[in-house]
């Protein structure tokens, strides 16, 4: 929220005129379709970024395999996916991401997936 004031004077005479406006965060946010995890300093964890725009305590990033088994999941936006299920390095190819979040002004609850590639 922001005040704006407007400040006009004539002949001595000063006036004042103050408003309050209100401006709302849009959504932004990118997701990433591909990652490396293997081992060197790039791309070794798939993370998309949210900045503004949702509520951070309704996110909740999941990732399913071709065959629809959740291989993982994470309800912190900080915290992505390092390639591996059960501990070990999953196969190369495409996983299926479905991210839910809440608008930051609503209660309305949003869900959007795709895909991302996995390579070595």
């Amino acid at each position: 929220t922001y005040t704006i004031t407007l400040i006009a004077e004539k002949d001595g005479c000063i006036d004042t005129l103050s408003l309050s406006v209100f401006v709302k965060e849009s959504l932004t946010f990118y997701v990433p379709n591909t990652f490396t995890p293997d081992g060197d300093k790039y791309n070794n964890v798939f993370l998309p970024v949210f900045t503004s725009g949702f509520d951070q305590n309704s996110y909740k990033l999941t990732i399913f395999n071709r065959w629809g088994e959740l291989i993982f999941e994470s309800k912190n936006t900080t915290s992505g996916w390092d390639g591996k299920y059960k501990g070990q390095n999953s196969m190369e190819g495409s996983y299926v991401w479905v991210i839910e979040y809440k608008d930051s002004y609503t209660d309305y609850k949003q869900k959007i997936n795709g895909h991302v590639n996995l390579f070595r």
